[in-house]
């Protein structure tokens, strides 16, 4: 999370490649049966599109957000890969 804050282009590098990961999981989560890790990723790309469109890194309040949605992504994507119906759908 620190190589998101700071001001230089590591920071700007960092948000856009995290940016780019979440919009994917938002895009993807509803289509492979993940509904609730797409909305919980969805969160994530709320709170990285404004530095992402600005080419900056992210801020206090900021990365407050970030972390409380990242905790709230890994409940939700542990929840549904506990799942049975999941877990059956790829079994081999």
């Amino acid at each position: 999370l620190a190589h998101l804050a700071d001001d230089g282009s590591t920071a700007v590098d960092a948000v856009d490649a995290a940016y780019r990961r979440f919009h994917d999981m938002y895009g993807i989560g509803a289509t492979i049966g993940f509904k609730a890790t797409g909305h919980a990723a969805r969160a994530l790309d709320a709170v990285l599109i404004g530095p992402f469109r600005e080419r900056r890194g992210l801020g206090g309040d900021e990365l407050v957000k970030l972390t409380e949605a990242l905790e709230a992504l890994r409940i939700a994507a542990l929840t549904e890969m506990q799942r049975k119906d999941w877990v059956q759908e790829f079994k081999p």
